[in-house]
């Protein structure tokens, strides 16, 4: 079915919640980097931070694509 009926009491097509899983399953993004840079915070916790991030996204975008998408 093209349409997922959603506990919310809402209705979303399928390929808009593939999507948005996905897109949520993404690293954090490395501006932040800069920003904090910028804004005199803890760099090398960021730093840590997105390393972690992008290292845990590997497995979880694998899994919410192994999921989500149809054989």
């Amino acid at each position: 079915s093209d349409v997922c009926s959603s506990d919310l009491g809402f209705h979303v097509e399928r390929f808009t919640l593939v999507v948005v899983v996905l897109v949520a399953a993404l690293p954090s993004a490395s501006n932040v980097a800069v920003l904090t840079e910028r804004f005199g915070a803890n760099t090398g916790r960021i730093a840590k931070i997105i390393l972690l991030s992008t290292a845990t996204a590997f497995f979880t975008f694998s899994g919410a694509v192994a999921l989500l998408v149809d054989s």
